[in-house]
């Protein structure tokens, strides 16, 4: 009875001790899975993090990227704008001057009629003198002429 009691009892611990091995084993497979997640879950934590970072210094550049471009399109524009003012103020400058010219001449060829006309007015006032003291001359004689 005794062997059968001893060995029972050799088969129960047998037993227990395959079983507290199966589940040691099953709990260390569950711990090592698990730890292996958590191994992937911190890498992946870890890249988001990089990832993370990457992206907030991209975002600080683009603050300064926008400012340099607002900078550079303002300058831009300041200059784009002096040049259409000192190109409009060129063309308006020979605009004026070309119309001083045309004035100019105008007054030339006015002055020019003017003496033109003055000399003709003259000439026209010697003939017409000359003119009307022939035409004396001729009522003198014509007069003169009757009474002899």
């Amino acid at each position: 009875y005794r062997y059968e009691s001893e060995r029972a009892a050799k088969l129960v611990a047998d037993a227990n001790t395959e079983r507290r091995r199966t589940l040691e084993r099953e709990l260390a497979d569950a711990g090592a899975a698990h730890e292996k997640a958590w191994e992937a879950r911190e890498k992946a934590l870890a890249e988001a993090a990089a990832e993370l970072e990457a992206l907030r210094a991209e975002v600080e550049g683009y603050e300064a990227a926008i400012d340099e471009a607002a900078m550079n399109a303002r300058e831009q524009a300041i200059s784009s704008v002096t040049r259409e003012a000192k190109h409009e103020a060129e063309l308006l400058s020979r605009e004026m001057t070309a119309n001083l010219e045309v004035y100019e001449l105008k007054i030339k060829s006015l002055e020019e009629t003017i003496t033109s006309q003055s000399a003709e007015i003259e000439a026209l006032g010697r003939q017409l003198a000359e003119a009307l003291a022939q035409a004396q001359n001729l009522a003198h004689k014509a007069m003169t002429g009757k009474g002899a």
